[in-house]
């Protein structure tokens, strides 16, 4: 069964802008991933079109079928998350396991 989680310290969820983050990604998986993606993104939610953004990638190569690893970064300055009457803009960082694409944010 496939796997990949990610938790961050003290089960933080709220972040400041260019705060400093300490997460851990986590995996067990089926087969030898070719690599996993660490994706730092933003999308509004809400009325009209969703947008995203992929602000920045850490990419993990020849990673093993099972590995637990902790990671440290500083968040981006902007754009700022808000929630309005008509659209959001929310933050994530997102982990994918290629090429099966199993994934978690």
């Amino acid at each position: 069964m496939n796997k990949i989680e990610l938790s961050f310290r003290d089960d933080q969820s709220h972040f400041r802008p260019g705060e400093h983050v300490e997460f851990t990604v986590s995996w067990q998986l089926d087969e030898i991933p070719e690599r996993i993606e660490l994706r730092v993104l933003w999308n509004t939610q809400g009325k009209g079109d969703t947008d995203l953004e992929e602000v920045d990638r850490m990419t993990l190569n020849n990673p093993p079928l099972q590995e637990t690893r902790q990671i440290a970064y500083r968040l981006p300055r902007s754009p700022h998350s808000f929630s309005g009457k008509l659209i959001s803009l929310v933050w994530a960082i997102e982990a994918i396991a290629f090429p099966m694409e199993e994934s978690c944010r």
